[in-house]
């Protein structure tokens, strides 16, 4: 399994680095792969990671998952920085990378929850402490 995993790891970061050399044809080598991975981290990574947290491992498929990365990705990082902007965070490059980096953490720390039943439990706990109370 693990083998398998990062099997497709090597193979997807080939295929991209691929891609940015094809490009750096045109543009210089260095803006060639911050467009690519830079791509990757804003329209893909987010949103995948995030689809994990919406939806079961099983229940989508892998063109499914893609289009709902996709879509994911666009909604979530346009309003995180939207959101941020407005409380007065500025708009730089290091700043949206940082709250893209934080979306994506939060949805890993939501994913390990959901892995380890702490949400389950929390709410259980939450409603038996309701029940001993007396309205």
């Amino acid at each position: 399994m693990i083998k398998k995993i990062l099997l497709n790891g090597i193979t997807v970061l080939g295929v991209f680095t691929a891609i940015a050399l094809l490009l750096s044809i045109k543009l210089p080598l260095i803006q060639s792969f911050r467009i690519v991975f830079g791509l990757v981290f804003v329209i893909f990574l987010p949103g995948f990671i995030w689809s994990f947290v919406f939806f079961m491992k099983e229940s989508l498929n892998i063109i499914e998952r893609t289009t709902t990365s996709i879509a994911l990705s666009i909604s979530l990082t346009s309003l995180v920085i939207f959101f941020s902007n407005k409380s007065g965070i500025r708009i730089t490059a290091l700043n949206s990378g940082l709250e893209i980096a934080s979306l994506i953490f939060l949805a890993g720390i939501i994913i390990a929850a959901q892995k380890l039943n702490i949400m389950k439990k929390l709410y259980e706990k939450t409603i038996n402490a309701l029940h001993e109370w007396k309205f």
